[in-house]
């Protein structure tokens, strides 16, 4: 029979067989040869602030590694999830999440979250198994309203305990978060609202998922600073505003920087 493709007029469409022989692929003679000059030029500018940044194909390839090796085993990427994704300003620090989700070939849902329609409804609408949106947001979405009633009230206390003692518990989560499994929680935005370590725990009791704290900067693609999977520790430091581990995608260093001192671990952090 004809291939139905071939009546297709469109000039956007190819046809498999303009592709060439696929199957050769998975044949045993079949090899890839890596050529340097696949790396050596820029796979992407963008400009934020009046500054514009070059990148490289290894920028992306190890902000992507680094997202999926940040998450430990039983709870990596899979093409079952869902990302809901919400940014405020640059979106090149949030793209080593996008195309690590697709790399897995899971799904991607991308919002905005200055606007008002960029709400808590969304996670019942898409059913995300993944959400990464900034601090401001989440107090927006999660810690607005009460617990629902005294039983609820208790089961949140309790679980917030159990947190705070190193125990991760679903017991006081709200039917509609069930579907989210890992909330990624950008500490920089515009209004500089940070989330303290109580109310990331919080958010772990109404979602049942885990929380992951980051600190994104533009101009960077993925996070500077993480926390870890399972870090549900609580800080009563008012003063701390960013805690974790550099990327791994990242070196860090600290310099001096207008007379701090450095043997105190007080200066200017640096990344490359």
């Amino acid at each position: 029979s004809e291939d139905p493709l071939k009546s297709f007029s469109q000039q956007n469409v190819i046809n498999w067989n303009e592709l060439g022989d696929l199957t050769s692929l998975n044949s045993d003679t079949y090899g890839y040869n890596y050529d340097p000059e696949y790396d050596s030029g820029v796979a992407f500018k963008d400009t934020f602030n009046f500054a514009t940044t070059d990148y490289s194909h290894q920028n992306f390839v190890s902000a992507i590694a680094s997202v999926a090796r940040s998450l430990p085993l039983g709870h990596e990427l899979s093409h079952n999830d869902t990302l809901l994704i919400g940014y405020d300003d640059s979106s090149v620090k949030y793209w080593a999440k996008i195309f690590s989700v697709l790399l897995f070939g899971g799904s991607i849902v991308v919002g905005s979250s200055s606007t008002s329609k960029f709400d808590e409804t969304l996670i019942e609408k898409y059913r995300p198994t993944i959400l990464a949106i900034d601090s401001k947001t989440a107090k927006r979405f999660f810690l607005k309203h009460e617990p629902k009633g005294i039983i609820h009230s208790l089961l949140v206390s309790r679980v917030n305990y159990l947190l705070s003692r190193g125990i991760f518990s679903t017991m006081a989560a709200l039917n509609e978060y069930k579907s989210l499994r890992l909330v990624y929680i950008d500490q920089l935005n515009s209004s500089n609202e940070n989330n303290s370590s109580a109310e990331l725990n919080q958010i772990r009791s109404l979602t049942g998922a885990r929380v992951i704290s980051e600190r994104l900067i533009p101009g960077v693609i993925g996070s500077i600073l993480n926390t870890n999977f399972y870090d549900y520790r609580v800080f009563t430091n008012s003063k701390l505003k960013n805690c974790g581990t550099s990327s791994l995608s990242l070196e860090i260093k600290l310099y001096k920087y207008n007379g701090l001192n450095i043997e105190k671990r007080h200066g200017e952090l640096c990344i490359r």
